[in-house]
């Protein structure tokens, strides 16, 4: 899992990249995961971190690509994610609650490309 979130980091980092986001923001994610990196005491923690940069990926991408309404939801999203992160008593909660804001910030997305 902790991979899997890694590696999805890499790929909404193209993705944003593509998509025309500053790419000193994107920068900015790809050097917080791997400070974090740096502190972090194995996989669960690991997979923790791979997702929360993959919902700011997220949130920067809807910023540039889609309509105000909708990067407006995404970062109410991601904030709402770091207020609920200061309840998280572990990795694992900090896992399910990133995995929950992505799927939001996803179904956010979608609903806006349909």
């Amino acid at each position: 899992m902790a991979n899997a979130s890694y590696r999805m980091v890499d790929m909404l980092s193209i993705i944003a990249l593509e998509d025309g986001v500053d790419s000193s923001l994107v920068t900015t994610v790809n050097d917080t995961l791997t400070e974090n990196n740096r502190n972090l005491q194995g996989a669960s923690q690991q997979t923790a971190n791979g997702l929360y940069r993959s919902a700011e990926l997220i949130y920067l991408i809807s910023l540039h690509s889609y309509p105000e309404k909708v990067s407006d939801l995404v970062y109410q999203l991601l904030e709402a994610m770091y207020e609920d992160n200061e309840n998280c008593t572990g990795a694992p909660q900090q896992t399910a609650n990133g995995m929950a804001t992505i799927y939001y910030m996803l179904m956010c997305l979608a609903y806006a490309e349909s």
